[in-house]
């Protein structure tokens, strides 16, 4: 049995492009993005589905949101969650 363990990186910040109907304020405050420590590819995927949660609250149902990881170049422990979101 061989296991791979990767760690979560240090989250550096969260960028949003594109968002014009819901605003950052609005996304960082309804999914408590501010206490967030760490991030990996579950953590974006989940953040997507949530904010595609809340556009349709907001009554926008056809919305993409592509989320992804930018890994500091200078340290690689750290990322930036960057979500390019088009409505």
């Amino acid at each position: 049995l061989e296991v791979h363990v990767q760690e979560k990186k240090l989250l550096e910040q969260l960028q949003f492009k594109g968002n014009l109907s819901v605003k950052t304020k609005t996304i960082r405050e309804k999914l408590n993005l501010d206490k967030l420590v760490s991030i990996d590819e579950e953590s974006i995927k989940k953040i997507v589905h949530d904010i595609q949660k809340i556009y349709r609250e907001e009554g926008y149902h056809v919305v993409n949101i592509d989320g992804s990881l930018v890994e500091n170049e200078k340290n690689p422990d750290k990322a930036t969650a960057l979500f390019v979101i088009t409505e």
